[in-house]
């Protein structure tokens, strides 16, 4: 099995109106065993502020990302090279928001993921289930520094802890599964994924005498 860790550092949560700014990637190849690493910065569109709040979550400058990032074409170009939608398992902590970003920024699909923070839903739905919280909960706390690829090596580890609790067969389980919670709503839904709705609230009705 392939396996593709992605992250997207953005301008806001929006996948179709905001853009992304910085991308982690991780790709291991199963049958080789080869491993890649990327950490790409992406420039600003032409009249696109980046909000001061995402340089204070972040670190990222727009003098930075316009001087030293790439465009969306050449980091494009690069995720063509590396992902193979086809075939390899995307794998990303609330996937939907980055499925998201890979789709309208990238027009690329993967037919495969692994949403960590579903897993971890399905698995502990009475904890919180962030990033952060999800990291602390295997490994003890870890500051999060919000740039992409430290976000992808935290996701991954995330993952190895995830599937050392439930074992690779129960993993497939929630290929391509996604939860949509009453705190969070999608921004995006893939076109392959099953949503687990967890918003709807049910009484059960008394039956007739």
């Amino acid at each position: 099995m392939n396996l593709v860790a992605i992250d997207f550092e953005t301008t806001g949560l929006n996948p179709r109106e905001d853009y992304p700014i910085e991308v982690g990637i991780y790709k291991y190849d199963g049958d080789t065993g080869a491993e890649k690493v990327y950490s790409l910065q992406i420039k600003l569109p032409q009249g696109v502020s980046l909000p001061p709040f995402i340089t204070e979550l972040t670190g990222l400058t727009e003098e930075e990302l316009n001087s030293k990032g790439m465009s969306l074409e050449e980091v494009k170009a690069i995720l063509d090279d590396i992902l193979d939608p086809e075939i390899d398992v995307v794998v990303a902590h609330n996937a939907n928001f980055d499925l998201g970003f890979l789709w309208y920024h990238f027009n690329i699909a993967p037919k495969y993921f692994f949403c960590t923070r579903t897993i971890e839903f399905l698995t502990n739905p009475h904890l919180g289930c962030s990033l952060k919280n999800t990291y602390a909960r295997y490994y003890g706390e870890q500051e999060q520094t919000h740039r992409a690829l430290d976000d992808v090596m935290m996701t991954l580890k995330v993952l190895k802890a995830q599937t050392e609790r439930h074992g690779l067969e129960a993993m497939m389980f929630f290929l391509n599964k996604i939860v949509q919670t009453p705190e969070r709503n999608l921004v995006f839904v893939p076109e392959n994924a099953t949503v687990l709705d967890f918003t709807q609230k049910f009484a059960l009705k008394e039956e007739k005498q």
